[in-house]
């Protein structure tokens, strides 16, 4: 299809802005931790960017908008990028394809991210990349593809305008499977006051406008074009924002005696979460209806939290996981009334004719959409953090034409080993990993587990062989001797 112009270039500013997200994050989460923990917290979040952006090249892109292999893209599809270009546009958009592909990789890098903020001093740097790079794999491409890329959920009737399923509620759900794993943090007595107490309030105030400004690419970005759908989305963005800051407030005013200014940087971020999936959907009326519940029932949702016992440090569930939840739910009831169904019929104050129409079919599609997301986010996080690699001297992947053997394996070890407790100095001195590269025995990192755990999410052997190209993006020029 033919480039539009203005749709170039507002969409280049909206990927600018996504990408300014990750920074944004950065900064909120680095805020809200104790001061030893900023400097890990905001490198995780700074080093998404080149994990995901890695994975997306190679067979992200793929694995989200290919065509349907099974139940996610064929990675051959676009493998490195491929057959997108800077002159045309993919089906039904008026974008170049490859800067479609930049801005939905912003969307990659950003989610994993968010996990971060839950299991807060528990998570070890290496197992860490590992982790993001196969959750990329398992957990966020089938969604995307599913709600976006054209999969069943798509052709079923589920909408996600901007990332409520797709980002919010699989990051914040798989952010409290996670913490069954990694269990509580480990505080001493003279600890124990400031445990949960941020260590610089103005970091987390930067980090919330930063990530309000980004919000805006996040949202009205989706639109793909410069239409009313983005000027819609743009509002109620603004709206739900506004409103879930301010009643966040009060409600943090009235349980603890007096305003706090965290309170309301959290209030305004569940705000934009809820808003997420329905802000190209509804009208100005319908982002304060989810401002509201977002202040309320987030909240609700922190302080259940608590009671439960989930050490979740930064509320990633509360906010994000419960925020894009709601929103994902009530789409089918604040969405545009059916006589926006039809394009050529629907009035003009349709914000966005021709999708999403409120009915009680719609409420129930976006309901069992939502469940499942939450569902499958816990249990395969949980599957990828619980993973074990089989105790062998000899392991043989069937991946194309080569072959991984595994050494040194003498005792059952978890996938991710996420805290210094997990095994003793001498047991994580044993780890040691070496794989043959035609006829070359090469060091390389447990990430190879990528390409093997793509065997479930493909089906078949044959088909992982377009991810061939992995192994030699991996390949490392140290062996591991711990996970520290």
């Amino acid at each position: 299809m033919a480039v539009e112009l203005t749709s170039t270039a507002f969409m280049m500013v909206c990927m600018a802005l996504v990408q300014l997200m990750t920074p944004g994050l950065a900064f909120f989460y680095g805020g809200l931790v104790k001061d030893t923990s900023v400097l890990t917290m905001m490198m995780q979040s700074f080093v998404s960017m080149g994990v995901a952006s890695i994975v997306w090249f190679l067979v992200g892109f793929s694995l989200c908008f290919g065509e349907t292999m099974y139940f996610v893209g064929d990675p051959r599809t676009y493998l490195g990028l491929r057959g997108l270009n800077t002159n045309e546009a993919l089906p039904d958009q008026t974008i170049p394809g490859l800067l479609f592909a930049g801005y939905q990789g912003m969307f990659a890098v950003i989610t994993p991210a968010l996990m971060t903020g839950a299991f807060a001093d528990r998570f070890r740097f290496k197992p860490y990349l590992i982790f993001i790079a196969v959750w990329l794999v398992l957990v966020y491409a089938p969604w995307c593809h599913w709600v976006w890329g054209g999969g069943w959920l798509a052709q079923w009737g589920v909408w996600d305008f901007a990332g409520g399923i797709v980002v919010h509620v699989t990051a914040g759900f798989s952010a409290l499977a996670s913490l069954i794993v990694v269990g509580k943090r480990e505080v001493s007595e003279e600890e124990a006051e400031d445990h949960d107490r941020p260590h610089n309030v103005p970091f987390v105030a930067l980090g919330t406008a930063l990530l309000w400004f980004g919000w805006f690419g996040f949202n009205a970005g989706s639109a793909l074009a410069t239409s009313g759908t983005a000027v819609g989305a743009a509002v109620n963005s603004e709206i739900a924002a506004s409103v879930a800051l301010f009643l966040w407030l009060i409600i943090d005013w009235i349980h603890r005696g007096r305003p706090g200014l965290v309170g309301l940087c959290v209030g305004s971020i569940a705000g934009l979460a809820t808003v997420t999936p329905a802000a190209g959907f509804i009208q100005p009326w319908g982002a304060f209806i989810l401002g509201c519940a977002a202040a309320t029932l987030c909240y609700a949702c922190c302080e259940l939290r608590k009671k439960l016992g989930f050490d979740d440090a930064l509320d990633v569930w509360g906010v994000h996981g419960m925020g894009g939840f709601i929103g994902t739910v009530l789409l089918g009831v604040l969405a545009d009334p059916e006589e926006c169904a039809d394009v050529e019929l629907a009035p003009p104050s349709c914000v966005n004719p021709g999708t999403a129409t409120a009915s009680m079919e719609q409420l129930g599609k976006q309901t069992c959409a939502a469940l499942l997301a939450a569902v499958y986010s816990v249990l395969v996080t949980l599957v990828i953090l619980k993973a074990r690699v089989v105790t062998s001297k000899s392991i043989t992947y069937a991946w194309g034409s080569f072959a991984a053997s595994c050494a040194n394996f003498s005792y059952p070890l978890p996938f991710a080993c996420v805290s210094p407790r997990v095994h003793s100095p001498d047991q994580r001195d044993q780890m040691q990993v070496f794989l043959p590269l035609h006829g070359m025995v090469m060091p390389t990192t447990l990430s190879l587990g990528l390409m093997s755990s793509c065997v479930p999410v493909l089906t078949s052997f044959s088909h992982c062989c377009s991810l061939h190209t992995l192994y030699y993006t991996i390949v490392c020029t140290t062996r591991i001797r711990a996970w520290r």
